[in-house]
């Protein structure tokens, strides 16, 4: 009893510290770039985030549900996003945000473009803040 106890202490102490070694590195993974490109190029994300402005984004890239619960069905997840409440459209806002600055942001285009119907970079840069979360929500990626 007394090891196990011990072992989960241990555990404990290990993922405390890892946890705020993670919190502490985080802001590293923004890249001086794309925080630039979107101060100079906000998405109109930043200050409105309604569900419909996902869907006309999923319609004009023409976004296609690959993961199992949506069985591809886009009307599905349009109702998905219609049923979300604000605070579900805030997390979804600050996911795309900040996630579009990071030094990831190249590599989430190539692997949109392996899923899903494939677009142009200039398309991506100017939309990825609405497409990484639905990207999330569809289980593609692991925000």
């Amino acid at each position: 009893m007394k090891n196990i106890f011990l072992k989960s202490i241990i555990f404990t102490v290990l993922m405390i510290s890892f946890s705020t070694v993670y919190c502490q590195s985080e802001p590293r993974q923004f890249d001086p770039i794309w925080v630039k490109y979107y101060r100079e190029n906000p998405p109109k994300i930043k200050n409105n985030f309604m569900a419909t402005d996902f869907i006309k984004v999923i319609e004009l890239v023409k976004f296609k549900p690959v993961n199992t619960n949506f069985k591809g069905n886009v009307q599905t997840l349009k109702m998905a996003l219609l049923h979300l409440d604000y605070n579900d459209l805030e997390m979804l806002k600050g996911q795309g945000w900040y996630h579009s600055q990071t030094f990831k942001h190249d590599d989430y285009f190539y692997l949109y473009n392996q899923f899903y119907n494939k677009i142009s970079k200039p398309t991506w840069d100017e939309y990825c803040p609405y497409l990484l979360p639905i990207m999330d929500i569809d289980g593609t990626t692991d925000l």
